[in-house]
């Protein structure tokens, strides 16, 4: 792996396996930046972009639905306002 700060090769200080990741602590050679990097097997990775696409996709319908039936609500308000001051009321 390449440092993110200059470019220059990395070595590997501290490695955590977890199930289906691996958590590695890292420090550069050349310039001794540390980071740490967090590796996810592609399984994973796949079912995980599937289902935040999913929740993404649900959110803005459901976004969507809340504007619609608030518009609606602003709608018949105005209509009734409306209907009362014609009304003399």
């Amino acid at each position: 792996m390449i440092c993110p700060v200059c470019g220059g090769d990395t070595m590997v200080c501290d490695s955590r396996p977890k199930p289906e990741t691996v958590f590695r602590k890292r420090k550069c050679l050349s310039c001794d930046h540390r980071f740490a990097t967090y590796e996810v097997d592609a399984d994973l990775y796949q079912k995980l972009t599937w289902t935040i696409d999913a929740l993404l996709e649900n959110s803005e319908a459901r976004i969507q639905e809340i504007i619609h039936g608030a518009m609606d609500q602003i709608k018949a308000s105005l209509y009734r306002d409306c209907v009362r001051y014609e009304d003399g009321g």
